[in-house]
């Protein structure tokens, strides 16, 4: 795999969100690293990444809110 060219797979347009309320300006990135279950090839991080999603929405959050997904591949 390059690692100068990673595979890059939008998701946005199958995942859908609720509205969210403004918080106010971002202070910073954050970092957020999974201690569970980890992928074991891009559709299997996809997968963990839709339930994820799916989780925060029965919690009746937004969704998922990350911006980026990193696989353990580097895609």
């Amino acid at each position: 795999r390059n690692a100068f060219r990673p595979k890059v797979i939008d998701l946005g347009a199958t995942l859908s969100f609720r509205t969210m309320t403004p918080q106010g300006a971002p202070v910073g990135p954050i970092g957020h690293y999974t201690a569970g279950p980890t992928d074991t090839s891009t559709e299997s991080a996809l997968a963990l990444w839709r339930g994820v999603h799916a989780q925060h929405l029965a919690q009746g959050w937004a969704g998922i809110g990350y911006q980026l997904g990193i696989t353990r591949d580097g895609d």
